[in-house]
């Protein structure tokens, strides 16, 4: 086994443990009595964020050689990402009544945490001139969007917040999806 792929499986296992949290309540989340669109769609968000983080971590498998640092470094981002899903869905998430009371309770932990994660992944693409100038605007992008999430109380803001975070997803990644399958 080398170093990457005893790396990848401590990073693969914190991200399916932020999956399984979200899956766990999606459920819940999507119930209609009391499911909060905005809350929604940060839900989506995430395990987006998921996904576009572990494909991404192929990238470090170009790494010639581990050490602690490297490894604590590298099991940040999924930390903050699974910190993210326990706020966004919390492990009692039958017990939430009101997702959108729920939603703007935890929304400046949620969207520092999401802020932290951005500013970090940001610092290590471009430490590591890995990134593209694409991957820089979005995380640019992102660090925007959890900027005033985590300032703004203004409900109609965060409805503008998520609605861009999805449009940024999707303006960078399915093309990405098209153009390695094509």
């Amino acid at each position: 086994m080398s170093q990457f792929e005893y790396v990848a499986i401590a990073v693969s296992l914190v991200l399916s443990f932020g999956v399984v949290r979200i899956l766990n309540g999606f459920s819940h989340v999507l119930n209609g009595e009391n499911r909060y669109w905005v809350h929604t769609l940060w839900v989506v968000v995430s395990l987006a964020n998921f996904a576009v983080a572990w494909w991404g971590f192929w990238s470090a498998s170009d790494v010639p050689a581990w050490h602690l640092g490297s490894f604590l470094a590298a099991l940040m981002y999924p930390a903050l990402l699974y910190v993210g899903a326990a706020l966004l869905v919390p492990g009692d998430a039958s017990r939430i009544t009101r997702w959108r009371s729920h939603f703007y309770g935890v929304r400046r932990p949620l969207f520092l945490t999401y802020l932290v994660a951005t500013v970090f992944a940001l610092g290590v693409g471009i430490v590591a001139a890995e990134w593209s100038t694409l991957e820089l605007l979005g995380g640019s992008i992102f660090t925007a969007i959890y900027t005033v999430g985590l300032v703004s109380r203004d409900e109609r803001v965060h409805r503008t917040l998520v609605i861009v975070a999805l449009a940024t997803f999707v303006a960078m990644y399915v093309p990405a999806i098209y153009i390695a399958s094509g």
